[in-house]
């Protein structure tokens, strides 16, 4: 009963690894084959847990063509296995191992089906199962070296082909050149050392235990394991990890284990006489040795032999606290600093793209004279496409997506003499790149390299935004001493809008930053003669880091209105990239606004904005429109929670939206300048033109606070032309 329930257990643990395979490995180049392999051995569980169930149920002739059968599939199996290490990343001699795979399933074949009497008997009692097999050598060779059929086809399959599979796996490491293909080819081989370790026990117990003949499908499974981890292992083993990780095992694993198994067998008779106390002291046992492990795991750690290279939280933490405020310089060496310190990068290289092919190189880490380098633009287009933004070269070679680009991209990092590479991007432009140069440690970039990155993405986006407008100063000359003063380079992209030139609005906005620069922005985007789109509100946080994440987000807006043409869309999207894309903790209070004047409508939602007004002349007042709204960036998914509403609009009608600075601006009393003084500010200055109606509401700001506005204040302000002027409800 116990050997049917194995079987069936690792026929379910390989059916499902050969369904999942695929998706926790994905784009590996030898996975297909790993999916095949488990599935075949799971085929190989069922039959061998068939053959338990039928061996005292069905018929003599019946049982032995399944056993012949799992004997046959046995061998295919193991055949399969040096085929997958004879090939693995070298596909040159296809044919010749093809031709050889068929002759040795032939084999297999032969020994099982067409030899004389390889299993003619299957002798059952309660406790044993017995497979009866006659010679496989006659005369002389009978009587000094006596082997049955069976035995040797499970000696031919499981030692000997394996064998010889193992010198060639060997010899074609010794020669690789690359050392994490060197590590999985030796990983695979250490998975057929562990089968014929697992042989060996077979063989040794079936001596006592003849049944054990029916677990021989076993010896596969540590070998198939080590496949399928040495195909998704990313990085080098080297001895520290190595020891560091046996270490980890026993103390947290196996010693627990041992200790506690041992106490249960010592308070094991006290259970029939004094249950209690025996679960008490049992207990008690098992949170005192798990207090002590915690205690000896930490110390250890705190030698740094047990820390685990997991850095993705201080390194976010270390790129979020770059002071782009200082000197470029010291921006560039701080970020090459964060990487070579977490990441362990030997060098690093940030290029800029000039929109003419080439990237110059800005910043180098070393002392080689910085140089333009030609961008394979087929390649980085096709990179673009798959939403590829970080390259590794461990990643490329082996990733079977990649075949189309890899020659091109390879010799990139050969040129710029980088082992991983990280695009940024705005829609289809790049920015610019940033190269990595080799690990210190010799090691290669891993999956959690990638996913770091991939988390980190905005940060690093931030600082190539940087170095392109700040340190290269083709661009825009040397700027990096006026960015204190003014603020020049962020306003000038605040700046860079559509302005509305309908003859139907009269708009005005102003943005005026507390500390010259910061996350307050208005945009104004044209979609068409008669359509506009407007988007007013603030970015969490202040100085230049939040400038920058408004630069990201007023680029990723316009990339979107290029995909989409669905006003609620646009603005889910929105929130989700500020939730996945932007720094941890970012989120966006305004509103978006599109003015469609060929039917005279304002659509709008509300996404926290704290104010948007609308004067009508048919009541001549001031009243709030913005409703309940949800600021963006703190769920996923935002749909139940956004509603667009509209406003038909008419002749002298207004519509004025602000960020919170204006209402939460206080005097030298402590009163706030609040919701009423923008109402009537707007009823006193109707005849005059937005823009010196948004003048006099600063002034009027300025009057009342009597002291330097420390809060950003942006505000934005349309007087409509039209006919009609009707509120309705939202949609």
């Amino acid at each position: 009963m116990v050997y049917l329930i194995l079987n069936l257990c690792l026929f379910g643990i390989f059916l499902s690894y050969s369904f999942t395979l695929g998706k926790k490995m994905k784009g590996r180049e030898n996975v297909s084959t790993l999916e095949n392999l488990s599935l075949f051995l799971s085929l190989i569980f069922l039959l061998m847990a068939a053959i338990l169930i039928f061996i005292k149920v069905g018929s003599a002739n019946f049982n032995l063509i399944l056993c012949k059968s799992a004997f046959f599939l046995f061998g295919c199996f193991s055949v399969s296995c040096c085929v997958y290490m004879i090939s693995y990343t070298d596909k040159s001699k296809k044919k010749i191992v093809n031709v050889m795979q068929w002759i040795l399933y032939g084999v297999s074949f032969f020994n099982m089906f067409l030899s004389k009497d390889p299993l003619y008997e299957i002798s059952v009692t309660q406790n044993s199962i017995k497979l009866f097999s006659a010679a496989a050598m006659n005369g002389l060779f009978k009587n000094f070296f006596y082997v049955t059929w069976i035995d040797f086809h499970v000696f031919i399959f499981a030692l000997i082909v394996p064998v010889f599979t193992c010198l060639m796996a060997q010899v074609k490491a010794e020669n690789c050149g690359n050392k994490l293909t060197k590590q999985a080819i030796e990983l695979n081989i250490c998975g057929v050392i562990l089968s014929w370790i697992f042989y060996a026990f077979i063989i040794f117990t079936r001596k006592t235990q003849p049944i054990m003949i029916i677990m021989l499908p076993f010896i596969f499974v540590p070998e198939l394991l080590c496949f399928i981890y040495a195909c998704k292992e990313d990085e080098l083993w080297g001895k520290k990890r190595f020891l560091s990780s046996v270490v980890r095992v026993f103390l947290h694993y196996i010693i627990p284990s041992v200790l506690i198994g041992f106490i249960f067998v010592l308070v094991l008779p006290k259970f029939k006489r004094n249950y209690f106390e025996a679960v008490a002291i049992y207990s008690a046992s098992v949170v005192v040795i798990s207090a002590i492990v915690h205690i000896v795991s930490s110390l250890l750690k705190k030698t740094n032999f047990l820390r685990d290279n997991r850095y993705a939280d201080r390194f976010e933490n270390e790129l979020s606290n770059i002071d782009f405020i200082g000197e470029a310089t010291d921006v560039t060496k701080k970020a090459f600093e964060i990487f070579s310190n977490y990441v362990g990068t030997s060098s690093m290289k940030i290029l800029v793209d000039d929109g003419t092919g080439t990237l110059p190189c800005v910043y180098s880490s070393e002392e080689a004279e910085k140089e333009n380098y030609v961008k394979p633009a087929a390649a980085f287009d096709v990179l673009l496409n798959m939403k590829q933004l970080v390259v590794m070269r461990e990643n490329v070679m082996r990733n079977s997506s990649m075949v189309q680009v890899r020659t091109p991209i390879i010799e990139f990092m050969n040129v710029t003499n980088s082992e991983a590479f990280i695009i940024l991007n705005e829609g289809r432009n790049i920015v610019g790149i940033i190269c990595l140069g080799k690990k210190v440690t010799g090691n290669t970039y891993s999956e959690y390299d990638y996913n770091t990155f991939k988390r980190v993405y905005s940060h690093l986006f931030v600082l190539a935004y940087y170095v392109k407008n700040i340190m290269n100063e083709s661009i825009v000359g040397t700027v990096n001493r006026e960015i204190k003063m003014s603020g020049q380079i962020i306003t000038s992209i605040q700046e860079n809008m559509d302005q509305i030139k309908n003859p139907k609005v009269d708009a005005a906005y102003s943005m005026i930053p507390a500390h010259n620069i910061g996350g307050e922005f208005v945009d104004l985007i044209r979609l068409s003669d008669t359509r506009h789109i407007f988007v007013i509100g603030a970015l969490s946080g202040k100085g230049i880091a939040a400038s920058m994440n408004m630069v990201i987000l007023k680029s990723i807006i316009r990339t979107f209105l290029a995909e989409t043409k669905d006003f609620k869309l646009l603005v889910q999207k929105v929130n989700l990239f500020i939730r996945e894309s932007l720094p941890k903790g970012t989120y966006f209070s305004g509103v978006f606004g599109l003015i469609d004047f060929k039917t005279n409508t304002l659509y709008y939602i509300n996404c926290g904005t704290p104010v948007l007004f609308l004067y009508t002349r048919a009541y001549n007042n001031v009243i709030e429109i913005q409703g309940e709204g949800r600021v963006l960036g703190f769920v996923r998914d935002l749909t139940p929670l956004i509603k667009v509403k509209k406003v038909t609009l008419s002749e002298g009608d207004i519509v004025f939206a602000c960020t919170d600075g204006l209402i939460e601006t206080r005097s030298l009393r402590g009163e706030k300048f609040g919701k009423s003084r923008i109402q009537s500010t707007i009823v006193d200055n109707l005849f005059y033109p937005a823009n010196r109606m948004a003048r006099f509401m600063y002034e009027g700001l300025t009057k009342f606070a009597s002291k330097v506005i420390e809060n950003d204040v942006t505000l934005l302000l349309l007087k409509y032309k039209a006919e009609n002027a009707v509120v309705e409800g939202g949609e």
